[in-house]
């Protein structure tokens, strides 16, 4: 995967001043875990520019109501024109940084997080406490807010900061960073403060260091710069962002096509608004339309209102919807998953195992103990597959495009003589026999394993955790390990709650593979049971799976 210049920030560049602190990307914020059992302070960042852009019907409010936001930040470019278009869609409140007169300070009272949005002239109130401290109850300001007493974690949300990229040395520097510096109270440059910035891109991360200390800085915007070369930096899109106590950040873009009449198969911007005009609001209001109803509408056909009308039933509905009739495999599965060191793996650490149903089945987590040691989980986990059942189907969430192949290459690498048993099994994939062979459409605004398993009724155990804060804490661990010489003393990640990560995936896919079991057994859904005739679709693409 090409290496983003942005993620590779060595810090100034070579005519960066030296008087400006150095910056380093460390990928602190996804190393580490979330506190269990805490719910995060959301914020929802989105531009004006981008809802101009994509916000049509019911798609913001839609969004807005399942992600539920504490807080809704205006981003640039045009972020005057954020307010205007959440007029009657939400009660959160809108933190607009770099505009008037006074800071302001917004947290919830279970979060542990409290959120301060600097002046348009990046002006702070004097005599702040840090967070967490004993003082910070008495902390106030003439301004007439203090920092709530319970605050273990700050984010100071600004639009002072941005990056410029030299493509050719491939270096990076955080302008206005010695500004920020500046203004910024001595108390909030901790480990206890985070500084989101609506100027770098969502997902930068970096750190800069201080005389003091090392500031963790996280991109939470859409800013229109180049990247340079290899970096995708044309999608614009929302984000969402959890704010943890201990400092833990997880951004997750948003698009708001996954939402509302866009967030059907074959509905882009024309079809909706002619949704729109025809009377149809909502997916709920299209599931319940007549075969007639679609095709009276300009440029839907039979086929596609069928597709629509599916793609509508399944959302509106919260349940699979049967487009096809291919068989379904029999016997008892094997549901497995498995955590790696990213998308381009070169080892695939964690097997996790559910060995029965969803809610009772029984999970076995087969673990590589150190990075020296890649064929014992793997021995494990063929000496446990082979000795339950050979006949048994293998079933694994986009398992043809990612699991069973990692499974393949790292048998072939580490374990050759259980290589033919592996192949020999049974392997299916429940996503590419929905999806990509017409046979179901799923309930999920994408094909995302949780997005999928929420709608049937799966909830996750562990919250604030996602593949790419495990391979980096993974990753973070191996290097560590390999790099010094007592790799003994390296402290141990909470290998208990990755594990258990493993395990929500597993249980989700079974929750799933269940659902759709059910649903291979009656025949495809036509016009008497909801809208129209159906046809083969796909609800997002099959490579959105993760």
């Amino acid at each position: 995967m090409p290496a983003d210049p942005a993620d590779d920030a060595s810090g100034q560049s070579d005519h960066a001043s030296p008087a400006v602190p150095s910056v380093a990307a460390e990928g602190d914020h996804r190393a580490v875990l979330p506190p269990a059992d805490t719910a995060p302070l959301r914020l929802f960042a989105v531009s004006g520019e981008y809802l101009q852009q994509a916000a049509v019907g019911n798609g913001l409010s839609d969004c807005l109501e399942t992600t539920d936001p504490d807080c809704i930040v205006a981003t640039p470019p045009q972020q005057a024109q954020v307010r205007p278009h959440l007029a009657g869609q939400t009660g959160s409140s809108l933190l607009t940084p770099g505009r008037g007169v006074r800071s302001t300070v917004s947290q919830t009272p279970d979060s542990g997080v409290s959120v301060v949005t600097p002046a348009a002239s990046l002006a702070f109130p004097d005599g702040v406490a840090p967070p967490g401290s004993a003082d910070t109850r008495e902390t106030s300001n003439s301004e007439g807010w203090s920092l709530p007493a319970h605050t273990a974690t700050l984010a100071v949300v600004s639009d002072a900061l941005s990056l410029e990229v030299d493509p050719y040395e491939r270096t990076t520097t955080i302008d206005g960073i010695q500004r920020y510096l500046d203004a910024v109270p001595g108390p909030w440059q901790s480990q206890n403060t985070l500084h989101l910035s609506t100027t770098l891109r969502s997902g930068f991360e970096t750190t800069v260091q201080t005389s003091g200390d090392r500031l963790k800085i996280v991109g939470i915007g859409n800013p229109d710069s180049h990247l340079g070369a290899a970096v995708d930096d044309t999608q614009s899109t929302a984000t969402l962002v959890d704010l943890y106590p201990n400092g833990a950040v997880k951004t997750d873009p948003l698009s708001l096509d996954e939402y509302g009449l866009r967030g059907l198969t074959e509905v882009g911007p024309t079809r909706a608004r002619a949704l729109r005009d025809a009377g149809f609001r909502s997916r709920a209001d299209i599931s319940a339309a007549t075969r007639s109803d679609l095709t009276s509408i300009p440029g839907i056909g039979t086929s596609t209102a069928g597709t629509i009308s599916a793609a509508a039933t399944a959302i509106a509905d919260q349940r699979i919807v049967s487009t096809g009739d291919d068989t379904f495999p029999t016997g008892d599965p094997v549901f497995i998953d498995i955590e790696t060191d990213g998308l381009n793996a070169s080892v695939a650490w964690l097997i996790g195992v559910l060995d029965g149903d969803a809610e009772d089945g029984q999970y076995r987590p087969f673990r590589q103990r150190h990075p020296d040691e890649p064929a014992a989980h793997l021995e494990a986990f063929m000496d446990w597959l082979t000795a339950t059942g050979p006949d048994r189907p293998v079933v694994a969430w986009n398992g043809y495009g990612f699991d069973f192949d990692i499974i393949t290459e790292q048998l072939r690498d580490h374990c050759p003589e259980f290589v033919s048993a592996w192949e020999n099994t049974y392997q299916f994939d429940p996503l590419y026999w929905a999806s990509e062979n017409g046979n179901a459409v799923l309930p999920g605004r994408t094909n995302k394993l949780e997005h999928v398993a929420e709608p049937l009724g799966w909830s996750p155990e562990t919250t604030g955790v996602d593949g790419a804060a495990v391979a980096s804490i993974y990753l973070r661990w191996q290097n560590t390990v390999d790099t010094v010489d007592d790799p003994s003393a390296v402290a141990q990640p909470d290998w208990d709650r990755l594990e258990a990560y493993c395990e929500d995936d597993v249980r989700a896919l079974a929750t799933i593979y269940e659902a759709l079991a059910e649903t291979a057994h009656r025949p495809p859904e036509s016009l008497s049971t909801h809208g129209s005739e159906t046809t083969e679709t796909s609800q997002g693409a099959l490579s959105d799976f993760r």
